[in-house]
């Protein structure tokens, strides 16, 4: 069986992942032909750099021999391409060339993930954690280029004595530039989980515009948040925003749910799903199956 096959037979075991993404997948490792790209090598760096004006709805999935300690991947100007992220501690660099875009979808997972977006070029990110292990992300996005933009979105529920952590670095380099970066977590039983967000507004970048929210809720007194948004801004013709919140589910909610038929249960279970939704509904091939899953793993109690 060869790696494309491989990796498409261990996904349809997840019923998580939508049908039409399982179906198109492709792997691309160093020691295969591509059709899609070149592969080349520098001590301890492996590139892979997309053809020209590729714009094919495959969905690319990277493996590479743990021997390098950095994947560089290079999307050139006009491409379109969409990576679901393999489990690495390895550090993986994005190069986006001018008026590039990339989706990017990854498991919570130990990761060192790095971007840099040139003139118009849009990253648009989604991490899911909804049965998520102890993890750390670590997330660095350079936006060096006019008109560049990233949406980076993360959703998580963690149980048992989970401790999750994501670390995200914006650093906005240019004019007209913009972020947003929305976080959201549920906790239940001892579970951690651990926000730090810097957001960095430099001089040149003028009218830019950057959101960053973390919000969470508590299902249990032992569950933890530690929550650090931040923003420097070294520019005054900007629009920012930035805030943070934790707390336990407002129980007014839950009864004017109930008020209209639905259990204890039900209502929470709808709330808490509705609550995640936030950080997937733009990527609506995932929305049923991911409503499931969360539904899934919500407790009943």
């Amino acid at each position: 069986m060869d790696a494309a096959n491989s990796i498409g037979c261990s996904l349809k075991g997840q019923r998580f992942y939508p049908k039409d993404w399982i179906d198109n997948i492709t792997t691309l490792s160093e020691d295969t032909f591509s059709l899609y790209g070149t592969w080349s090598k520098t001590q301890d760096t492996l590139h892979f750099s997309f053809h020209s004006l590729i714009t094919s709805d495959t969905i690319f999935y990277f493996q590479s021999p743990p021997s390098f300690s950095q994947l560089t991947i290079s999307i050139p100007n006009n491409a379109t391409v969409a990576v679901l992220e393999a489990p690495s501690r390895r550090i993986q660099q994005y190069i986006l060339g001018e008026h590039a875009s990339l989706q990017h979808i990854s498991q919570a997972q130990d990761s060192n993930l790095q971007f840099t977006l040139q003139t118009g070029s849009q990253l648009n990110h989604w991490t899911h954690g909804v049965y998520s292990t102890n993890c750390k992300e670590n997330v660095s996005i350079r936006l060096l280029g006019l008109h560049s933009h990233a949406d980076w979105r993360e959703c998580f529920l963690c149980k048992n004595n989970v401790h999750a952590e994501t670390c995200i670095k914006i650093e906005h380099e240019a004019p007209y530039t913009y972020s947003n970066c929305c976080v959201r977590s549920i906790l239940d039983d001892m579970s951690q989980f651990k926000f730090q967000g810097d957001i960095t507004v430099q001089t040149a970048a003028s009218h830019s515009q950057t959101t960053q929210n973390n919000l969470n809720y508590l299902l249990s007194p032992q569950a933890h948040v530690l929550s650090s948004p931040r923003l420097q801004i070294y520019n005054k013709h900007v629009v920012a925003t930035h805030g943070c919140a934790t707390q336990p589910i407002d129980l007014t909610t839950l009864f004017y749910l109930q008020t209209r038929g639905l259990t204890h249960t039900q209502a929470q279970k709808l709330f808490l799903v509705g609550f995640l939704r936030e950080t997937y509904l733009h990527l609506p091939q995932w929305t049923d199956s991911m409503d499931i899953l969360l539904e899934q793993n919500l407790n009943d109690d």
